[in-house]
């Protein structure tokens, strides 16, 4: 019997997993352009100023706290964006130099008033279900997850996210997606070189 107890939020995992894989993309009028503010398509600097900064051995110290005003520290290609309200954490991705994903992070306790808002401005999820999660020491919670998917864009909202004590949601594009698959596969071809 512990065994089928065990296993039940796996199966219900893939079940939700395999649903969002089989969700085929749809128009609807208020897919994202945006998402915080952020301009997808655009450089990040088009939506979003550079947090101050200072030179620290020929480093850029970025110094976010000294401002209330959102800002961001870039690395490469990805960026941490600070001072969103509502949100803790919140991760930018260019591709080609232009922004194509934005992630956020908030905490868990926030859940039904971020699904709320996102339902308020981007309208009904295309699938909407609850998926149960485990934590290192074995206590079961449950995720709602909600998913929009549409020609130019995808929403996927996590109640919890990697800890249990926060959710996320990332809007992203499907130039993000698409870059993530070339990725991969110059991943596939660099193993099979080596073996």
């Amino acid at each position: 019997m512990r065994t089928v107890l065990r296993l039940a939020p796996i199966v219900l995992l893939f079940t939700v997993l395999a649903e969002a894989q089989k969700l085929e993309p749809r128009a609807w009028p208020q897919e994202p352009a945006s998402f915080l503010g952020i301009q997808f398509g655009k450089p990040m600097r088009e939506s979003v100023r550079e947090c101050p900064w200072e030179d620290q051995y020929g480093h850029k110290s970025y110094r976010w706290y000294e401002t209330n005003a959102i800002c961001f520290e870039q690395y490469g290609v990805d960026f941490i964006i600070y001072n969103v309200p509502t949100f803790y954490k919140v991760y930018a991705t260019e591709v080609n130099g232009t922004v194509e994903d934005v992630a956020a992070i908030f905490k868990a306790a926030n859940a039904p008033e971020v699904a709320q808002a996102l339902a308020e401005k981007f309208g009904g999820a295309h699938l909407d279900a609850v998926k149960t999660v485990q934590n290192s020491m074995g206590a079961s919670f449950d995720d709602h997850v909600l998913i929009w998917k549409g020609p130019n864009a995808e929403i996927d909202f996590d109640s919890v996210g990697s800890k249990v004590d926060e959710g996320s949601v990332a809007v992203y594009t499907t130039a993000y997606v698409w870059s993530l698959d070339q990725n991969l596969q110059k991943q596939k071809t660099a193993i099979k070189g080596v073996l």
